[in-house]
C-alpha cells in the first residue's frame, strides 16, 4: 500500500487496510483511488487480486453486491534504467550557445526505476563530432574503448537507486562557421534484460557559434618546465570566415624569466615582438612559430612563466601558462641507422639538447661524428645494420631505474650486443640505476635484414624509448626516436660486404719492414702470471693476458665464475675489445713475440687465431693495444718501433705512423668522441697524440703532437716525468695519464694527469688544424729527448697526487675508466691498493680519492664493465691461486665482492 484519494485517515492491519467513513445516506455515493505497488517479485513476474469489502453498524436486506474484486494483475519483474541527460545550455540555462573553443559539460542522470537490481550498468558516449574529450577520467571515470566511444562503469543499482556522472568535451577552435549544433548520445545498459529500453537513450542538440578569427597557442606538450628549458610555441591564427581577411598583427609577450630564441626570419630579434600576416585566405590556418628558453638561474619565487600573445585588430588574446620544476630529469634518446646522413629532425633534435645544457655533449659528438658522409642510400637483403643509440639526461635531477626500450623491426633479425635483455618476441631492453644530469652514452643495437625480403615492402622502420621511474618529466616530445631504413635488393653480380666496409677506401700499405727487427729483451717479471684486463659489455665476459701461460684467461660476468683458457701467442701483454662486429673480437699483442704479433679472441666460440696478413707483425716489440669501434681502426704500442694502423675488419695492418725516434711506449688508448689516439712515452716523459684521420690519410709525413705534462715546479719547463698508462672519460672529454715515480731522480710520489680535449683540439686549432707536430708548436723536443727547456703542453687541467702508493709506484701496469659514474681505477703492484678517483664536469685537485687496500695480491691489468658496474682486477702473485686471480669489486660501494682463481691451462 503506498497512497489513496480519500483524504481520511487509514487503518493497517497485516494485509488489510480499512478507512471508516461514517454515516451514508440514501442515495449517496461516492469512489476514490489506492495506489499499490508490488513488494517481491517471483519468476519472471508476479500476479495477485485485490478485493474490497463495504460493511455498516445497521442490517443490509442485500449484502451480495457489498464485495467486489478486480484482477488477476500481472506485474513483469525486472530491472528498468532511465538515462536522462542536460547540457546546461539553452533557455533558461546561464548560455544560449556555445562558442568554438569552449566547454560543454553534459549531467547525465541514470535511475533505476525496476524492481528488481541492475548489475554492472554501463554509460557508453559516443564522442561528438567537432568536439575533443575532456573527461573526467579519473579511477571511476570515463574510459576509451575505441574510436569514439567512452564508458562509465557505474557498478549496481538498487530498485529506485540512481545516479549523476558529468561528461565534459571542448568544442573544436577551429570549428567550421557551417557547423551550427553539436549532438550528443549516451545509452545505458547492464547485465539485465531491461524492462522499457526505450527510455535507455538519452540526446542532447546543443547550439554552437564558430570564431570567425582564431587565436590559439600550444608549446609543444610541455607538461612542465625546467630551468634552462626550451620552450618552442607555435601561434596559430585561422580564418573561419568566408572571405580573406587583411593586416593582421601578431603581439608577442614572452614571461620576462625568459629568453627569445628566434626564428630570426620571422620575428624582430629585440622587443616589441611583432609578426604581421598581409592576407589570411578562407578557411586557412597560419602557424607561427615562437622560441623561447627559460632562464637557468630563474629565481626560486618563480613557480611558473606566462606567455601571452594578443591578435589585432580583432583584440583576441592567447595566454599559456608553463609550470616551473627545478628538480626533474629530462631523459632523451636519438638514433641514426649509420647508412644515410642524419635525419633533419634528429639534428633538430640534438641541437635542441645542447642548447640545453649549454655545451656540446661528447656521446652527442660521437653520435654525429658516426654519420657525418652516407655509407649507402639503402641496405639489402642480409646485409646488416648497426643502429647507434645515444641517450642521457638534461634535467636537473637524477633519474631511477632508466629502461631503454628497443623494438625490433619487422623482417630483421636481432644480432646484438648482448647488454640487451630480451623481454619478449620483439622488444630489448637496457637499464641504468641511475642516470644524473648532463650524464649519458651511446648504445648499439644490431639486426641483420631477412633474405629474403618481401617485395612489397620498402624498408624497416625502428622505434627506441627512454623513461624511468620519475613519472614527471617536462618534455617528453625527445623520449622517442624512430628511424627508417630503404631496403633495395641487389640486381646483377655481387658479394655480400659487411655494410661497413662499402665505399670505404683502400688504403696503400706501407711496406714490410726488414725482416730481422731487433731481439726482443726479457720480459721482466711479474709478466709472469698476468698482465692486462679487459671487459666486454655485450658479452658480459673477461679476458685476462696470462703471458706465463700463453694463454687470455676467460671470466663468465653473469656468475663471476671462471670459464676457461684460450691458448694465443707467447707472452700476450696487452688486450682490447672491438664492439662494432658480431660477435664481438678480443685484440691480443704479445710484448715478447712479434711474429706473429697480434691474435684474434671470438667472443661466442672462445676461439683464437692470429693475424695472417703481414705474418701478424705489428711491430719489433708490441705492448699495449686499443681498438676504436666506430671506425674499426686499432693501434698498437710498440716499446722501441712505429705505431701500426689495424683494421679490425679485415685483420690487416693498412699503415705505419711515425712516432720520434721510436720512445719507449707504453700505455696507448683511442678516443672515440675526437678520434685521436694518445700514447705514453716512458723515456721522454710526453704523451704522444695522434689525430687518427690524418694520421691514417697521409702516414708517411704526418707528425704526430708531442705533450709534456704540466710545469707543477714553477720552474718554467716542462716536469721530468715517466708516463705510463693512459685512460679516457668519453662523457666529460678527460684523458687520464699515470705517472709513477722515476727513481732514477729521486721522484717518490705517484700521481696522475688530466687532459682536457676540448682544450687541447682548441689550442691546437688556434695553430691551424687538428693536433700534429705543426699544430702543437708548444712542444718541441730535439732529437727525441726531453729538452732541459722543454716547455709544457696544453690541455693539461690538474695534476692529482696518489698518496699512499708505493715506492715502486702506482699505474705501472692498470688503469680504467667507468664514463656512466665518472670513477677512475689505478692499481698499484707493490701496495696491492686500487685506487679510485671521481672524475666530474671539471677536474681539480681535490678530486676525492679512495683507496682499497684488502683483496689484492700484486695487482696489475684493470678494466670495468660499465653496464653491470663491476671492476675487475688481476692479480699477478696470489697463493691459492697459482696462475693468479681476480677480484671483483662493486663499482656502486667500492668494495669487494669476490676473488675468482685463474685455475687452469689451455
Amino acid at each position: 500500500y503506498i497512497s489513496d484519494t480519500l483524504g481520511i485517515p487509514s487503518v493497517v492491519v497485516s494485509n488489510t487496510i480499512g478507512w471508516s467513513l461514517g454515516d451514508l445516506g440514501p442515495g449517496e455515493n461516492s469512489s476514490f483511488e489506492i495506489g499499490l505497488q508490488p513488494m517481491t517479485c517471483l519468476g519472471n513476474s508476479t500476479s495477485f487480486t485485490n478485493a474490497v469489502r463495504i460493511a455498516a453498524s445497521t442490517p443490509d436486506f442485500d449484502d451480495n453486491d457489498n464485495y467486489d474484486q478486480a484482477g488477476p494483475v500481472t506485474i513483469p519483474c525486472g530491472s528498468d534504467l532511465v538515462v536522462v541527460k542536460n547540457d546546461g545550455v539553452g533557455p533558461g540555462d546561464p548560455r544560449l550557445s556555445v562558442k568554438a573553443g569552449d566547454f560543454i559539460t553534459y549531467s547525465i542522470s541514470i535511475n533505476n526505476v525496476g524492481s528488481e537490481i541492475a548489475t554492472n550498468v554501463v554509460l557508453t558516449e559516443t564522442l561528438p563530432a567537432n568536439t575533443v574529450f575532456v573527461g573526467p577520467v579519473d579511477t571511476d571515470g570515463w574510459f576509451l574503448v575505441g574510436g569514439s566511444t567512452y564508458t562509465y562503469a557505474i557498478g549496481n543499482l538498487n530498485p529506485n537507486e540512481g545516479r549523476v556522472v558529468k561528461f565534459i568535451v571542448q568544442v573544436a577552435p577551429d570549428l567550421p562557421c557551417s557547423v551550427t549544433e553539436v549532438v550528443n548520445t549516451v545509452q545505458a545498459g547492464s547485465d539485465n534484460v531491461d524492462l522499457d529500453s526505450t527510455d535507455n537513450i538519452s540526446n542532447e542538440d546543443t547550439p554552437v557559434e564558430c570564431q570567425p578569427l582564431l587565436l590559439s597557442k600550444h608549446d609543444g606538450g610541455l607538461i612542465c618546465a625546467i630551468p634552462g628549458q626550451l620552450i618552442d610555441y607555435t601561434i596559430t591564427v585561422t580564418n573561419n570566415n568566408i572571405v580573406s581577411v587583411n593586416d593582421l598583427v601578431l603581439t608577442e609577450f614572452p614571461d620576462p624569466n625568459t629568453s627569445f630564441q628566434g626564428p630570426l626570419d620571422q620575428w624582430p630579434v629585440a622587443p616589441p615582438y611583432v609578426h604581421s600576416i598581409e592576407t589570411l585566405d578562407p578557411g586557412e590556418p597560419k602557424p607561427i612559430p615562437f622560441w623561447v628558453q627559460v632562464d637557468p638561474a630563474i629565481p626560486a619565487s618563480v613557480n611558473a612563466i606566462t606567455n601571452v600573445v594578443t591578435l589585432t585588430p580583432t583584440n583576441l588574446v592567447f595566454t599559456l601558462t608553463t609550470p616551473i620544476v627545478r628538480d626533474a630529469p629530462d631523459l632523451y634518446v636519438v638514433k641514426n641507422d649509420n647508412i644515410e646522413l642524419i635525419p633533419r629532425q634528429t639534428a633538430e633534435t640534438i641541437a635542441r639538447i645542447e642548447q640545453k645544457v649549454g655545451r656540446a655533449l661528447p656521446w652527442l659528438e660521437t653520435f654525429k661524428m658516426q654519420a657525418r658522409s652516407p655509407k649507402a642510400l639503402s641496405v639489402s637483403p642480409g646485409d646488416v645494420i648497426s643502429y647507434s643509440v645515444a641517450y642521457g639526461n638534461a634535467g636537473t635531477f637524477t633519474a631511477t631505474n632508466v629502461v631503454i626500450t628497443e623494438t625490433l623491426p619487422d623482417n630483421t633479425q636481432f644480432l646484438g650486443p648482448a647488454y640487451w635483455t630480451q623481454i619478449n618476441a620483439n622488444t630489448y631492453i637496457f637499464t641504468i640505476t641511475n642516470l644524473i644530469p648532463n650524464q649519458g652514452g651511446i648504445l648499439d643495437f644490431r639486426v641483420r635484414v631477412d633474405d629474403p625480403f618481401p617485395d612489397n615492402t620498402i624498408g624497416v622502420t625502428n622505434t627506441v624509448r627512454i623513461s624511468s621511474d620519475y613519472l614527471l618529466e617536462c618534455d617528453p616530445s625527445d623520449n622517442i626516436s624512430v628511424e627508417f631504413t630503404p631496403v633495395q635488393s641487389l640486381t646483377g653480380t655481387f658479394i655480400y660486404l659487411p655494410l661497413i666496409l662499402r665505399n670505404y677506401p683502400v688504403l696503400t700499405e706501407t711496406p714490410t719492414p726488414a725482416p730481422n727487427p731487433p731481439s726482443p729483451t726479457a720480459t721482466p717479471l711479474p709478466l709472469a702470471w698476468v698482465s692486462d684486463v679487459v671487459a666486454d659489455p655485450t658479452t658480459n665476459q673477461v679476458f685476462i693476458a696470462s703471458p706465463r701461460e700463453d694463454a687470455v684467461h676467460v671470466i663468465d660476468g653473469a656468475s663471476d665464475t671462471y670459464n676457461r683458457a684460450v691458448p694465443v701467442g707467447h707472452g700476450p701483454s696487452g688486450l682490447a675489445v672491438l664492439t662494432s662486429t658480431t660477435p664481438s673480437k678480443i685484440l691480443v699483442v704479445h710484448e715478447p713475440d712479434w711474429t706473429p704479433g697480434l691474435w684474434f679472441i671470438n667472443t661466442n666460440s672462445l676461439t683464437s687465431h692470429s693475424m695472417v696478413d703481414q705474418d701478424g707483425y705489428v711491430g719489433a716489440r708490441p705492448v699495449k693495444v686499443t681498438a676504436n669501434s666506430l671506425t674499426n681502426r686499432a693501434y698498437v704500442s710498440n716499446y722501441w718501433d712505429r705505431m701500426p694502423l689495424i683494421n679490425t675488419l679485415s685483420e690487416s695492418r693498412i699503415a705505419w705512423v711515425h712516432k720520434k725516434n721510436f720512445q719507449a711506449s707504453q700505455g696507448i688508448k683511442v678516443s672515440q668522441p675526437t678520434n685521436l689516439v694518445y700514447m705514453t712515452s716512458i723515456d721522454t716523459g710526453e704523451l704522444i697524440i695522434f689525430d687518427a684521420v690524418q694520421s691514417e690519410g697521409d702516414p708517411d709525413n704526418y707528425g704526430a703532437c708531442h705533450n709534456a705534462p704540466p710545469d707543477d715546479d714553477n720552474n718554467g719547463d716542462a716536469d721530468p716525468r715517466n708516463l705510463r698508462m693512459v685512460a679516457v672519460n668519453p662523457t666529460t672529454g678527460h684523458v687520464f695519464v699515470t705517472s709513477p715515480p722515476d727513481q732514477n731522480t729521486g721522484q717518490t710520489d705517484s700521481r696522475v694527469y688530466v687532459l682536457d680535449e676540448a682544450t687541447l683540439l682548441a689550442e691546437a686549432q688556434a695553430n691551424g688544424g687538428p693536433p700534429s707536430d705543426l699544430t702543437c708548436t708548444w712542444n718541441f723536443l730535439p732529437n727525441g729527448q726531453r729538452s732541459p727547456t722543454a716547455l709544457p703542453g696544453r690541455g693539461w687541467i690538474a695534476t692529482i697526487p696518489l698518496s699512499g702508493a708505493s715506492p715502486a709506484g702506482a699505474g705501472h701496469v692498470g688503469i680504467a675508466v667507468n664514463p656512466l659514474t665518472g670513477k677512475v681505477y689505478i692499481t698499484d703492484g707493490e701496495a696491492n691498493k686500487l685506487f679510485i678517483i671521481q672524475d666530474g664536469k671539471t677536474a681539480s685537485l681535490s678530486l676525492p680519492i679512495q683507496i682499497i687496500d684488502t683483496g689484492f695480491d700484486n695487482p696489475q691489468g684493470v678494466d670495468v664493465n660499465f653496464v653491470t658496474n663491476k671492476v675487475y682486477v688481476a692479480n699477478a702473485r696470489d697463493v691459492n691461486a697459482p696462475y693468479g686471480s681476480v677480484t671483483v669489486v662493486d663499482g656502486a660501494s667500492n668494495t669487494v665482492l669476490d676473488i675468482i682463481p685463474l685455475d687452469g691451462s689451455p
